[in-house]
């Protein structure tokens, strides 16, 4: 995605005037709402999540089974009918 310019000045250029003019407060608040915004768009996974990861790719590798698209839409159709007639 492109820088998109307003007046010859990229959005980068911009936010550093803003903060540059602002009062620390102001600054401090919009260290906040980016420090949200990390945080709602980060993945962290768990060391037990990487190593089974890593595990079925170690068994892909050697030969291991592997699934179809197909086969994982008719199991996931499958388990969610189960679940939906258990309550």
């Amino acid at each position: 995605m492109g820088k998109v310019q307003k007046n010859g000045v990229t959005p980068p250029e911009r936010l550093h005037k803003i903060i540059d003019i602002v009062d620390d407060e102001k600054v401090n608040a919009m260290l906040t709402l980016f420090q949200n915004l990390e945080e709602e768009n980060s993945t962290t996974h768990t060391d037990e999540f990487v190593a089974e990861l890593d595990q079925d790719y170690d068994a892909y590798l050697n030969g291991g089974k592997t699934y179809s698209k197909e086969e994982v839409k008719v199991h996931t159709h499958e388990l969610i009918k189960s679940l939906r007639t258990k309550k």
